[in-house]
């Protein structure tokens, strides 16, 4: 006599997200950017899909850029004060300080060339630093205190950085001051490629 066994005890709910996922998505910007740091480590989590972590981690970048063009901190439309005397948020003190952890920083320096030059040049630095697995570089911009009316290169090269065909390539920038509180430098963090 064939006896056939029948479980009968209720199959698990289907969920649409992983635990994992969920919890990511109440993270604050604290938190993602504590992943990044873990990410820039080589520090893996426990479980789950990395590739989710990697796209929080994109959106923070991109939530901040958002921010900052609502803000008006970084927009065409600079002051002087603004161009020549920023104040830096927490977020730029801490790239900052990564960046001077690293030790020297591969540099361009881009003053008394026109707009266009530099641009150029600075697109093929950041790509080939990029490539070599550089994470932060320098930027030297000039103050602008030479221009005939107003600074040229230093507002084209923020522009450059906010623009959103080189979030690919740009991760983050902040304007590096010296004691006067003026600054002639601008440090990016280069994304990693994939």
């Amino acid at each position: 006599m064939d006896v056939e066994l029948i479980d009968e005890t209720p199959a698990p709910a289907p969920t649409s997200r992983s635990a994992s996922e969920g919890v990511r998505q109440s993270y604050t910007s604290e938190d993602r950017a504590f992943e990044e740091l873990m990410a820039d480590a080589d520090v893996q989590p426990l479980g789950g899909d990395v590739s989710k972590l990697r796209d929080a981690i994109q959106e923070r970048a991109t939530c901040e850029r958002r921010s900052r063009v609502q803000e008006k901190m970084w927009t065409d439309a600079l002051s002087e004060e603004e161009l020549h005397a920023p104040t830096l948020t927490n977020a730029q003190r801490k790239l900052l300080k990564r960046a001077k952890k690293t030790g020297r920083l591969p540099e361009l320096n881009l003053r008394h060339y026109r707009k266009a030059e530099a641009l150029h040049m600075l697109a093929n630095f950041v790509r080939s630093q990029q490539v070599h697995g550089v994470r932060f570089v320098r930027i030297i911009t000039g103050k602008g205190k030479r221009s005939q009316e107003e600074a040229v290169i230093k507002p084209a090269v923020i522009e450059w950085c906010d623009s959103p065909s080189n979030a690919a390539m740009v991760l983050d920038y902040t304007p590096d001051p010296d004691v006067s509180g003026d600054y002639g430098v601008v440090v990016l963090e280069l994304r990693r490629l994939r």
